[in-house]
């Protein structure tokens, strides 16, 4: 081959190397485009799936609901609550459902092959919103001691659990009863205020996957959870303010043994208290239409309202006060007056303010 043809023999080995490199770098950025496009519609595609659970369990309101989500196993779905929002979607993408009307409140991170999701109103003492309290078919709810709170829950979960199985919850008289597994996600709830959730986590609980804990106590909620080492840490070292009347589906406190980060926490209560002080101001206006028809401020209807007026202005201002700085015990008082004059306005046969 003279020197001509080993030219253009060279030239050619050239052009199919640059022209090789050209095609391969076009098949990597089509090869990486598909992938941000398939991953895009995954995210997506969970998203449309969370507005449906959600949805589902509104309409399904104070029952009970499983969603399977095996098909997320490879992912980390994760909760959160930024500035009265709160957030659940994949750790991996960007795309997440947002809600700022009904707070979410559950695990940090979700282990397991069924959503639980439960609708409870939050009634303060009106319906304020929903909060959706979420879990898992891993997780394994325990009391420690027992009051009238524990056996309403037990009541309100007891078809769950024992018909359809999908709800694990049972009430021991102290740690050293909790029987666990790697396979668990543990969540206790001390209603008796006598466990001390300090040094070592015990053997028998520390066999499970995770292990978190709310005591509950005059002053309010602690949380809990077990460390790496296997020890207990304060997640917060003040207690939490429980914003509750009480009574049957007590939805903020039972809140509290769903949601496993105080700070979540209450970022979910903050949007139920913005809501609250929102849904107050509108009765505001209705008590104020009511004296209308109830001129004479010395009926019993016209005093009723009247006193429902000073009543919930403060309110107004103690809900404020309560999700702006966690100082709740003037909230629970006027919301509890609240109710008081509202019996007693339907007891006269009066317009009621709820």
């Amino acid at each position: 081959m003279n020197k001509r043809g080993q030219f253009q023999a060279g030239f050619h080995w050239i052009y199919v190397m640059i022209a090789g490199g050209i095609i391969l770098l076009f098949l990597f950025g089509f090869g990486m485009r598909f992938k941000e496009t398939s991953e895009q519609a995954l995210a997506q595609d969970v998203v449309g799936l969370l507005e449906n659970i959600m949805t589902a369990s509104r309409s399904a309101q104070k029952q009970i609901r499983t969603t399977n989500i095996k098909t997320l196993a490879d992912y980390t779905l994760e909760l959160s609550c930024e500035e009265e929002v709160s957030t659940l979607g994949l750790r991996e993408f960007a795309t997440r459902y947002e809600d700022n009307i009904d707070p979410l409140f559950g695990p940090a991170r979700f282990v397991g092959d069924s959503m639980i999701s439960w609708s409870l109103p939050f009634e303060f003492p009106y319906r304020v919103n929903d909060f959706l309290l979420l879990a898992t078919d891993a997780t394994q709810i325990v009391f420690v001691g027992s009051d009238g709170f524990v056996e309403e829950f037990m009541d309100a979960t007891q078809f769950a659990a024992e018909e359809k199985g999908i709800f694990d919850r049972e009430v021991v008289n102290s740690l050293t009863e909790i029987k666990s597994s790697n396979s668990k996600v543990l969540r206790i709830v001390d209603v008796s205020g006598t466990v001390q959730f300090k040094g070592k986590v015990p053997k028998n609980v520390a066999k499970a996957k995770s292990a978190t804990a709310v005591s509950f106590g005059v002053s309010g909620a602690n949380f809990y959870t077990m460390t790496k080492e296997k020890k207990w840490r304060s997640l917060k070292p003040s207690p939490l303010p429980i914003v509750s009347l009480g009574g049957d589906r007590d939805a903020a406190k039972i809140a509290m043994i769903f949601s496993t980060n105080p700070k979540s926490y209450w970022c979910g209560m903050e949007q139920g208290l913005s809501r609250f002080e929102h849904v107050t101001r509108i009765h505001t206006g209705k008590i104020e239409t009511y004296l209308k028809s109830y001129p004479d401020p010395t009926s019993s209807c016209g005093a009723a309202l009247v006193q429902a007026q000073g009543v919930i202005t403060n309110t107004i201002t103690n809900a404020r006060a309560c999700y702006e700085n966690k100082v709740c015990n003037q909230v629970i008082q006027t919301a509890s007056a609240l109710a008081t004059i509202n019996d007693e306005l339907e007891v006269n046969g009066c317009a009621t303010i709820y």
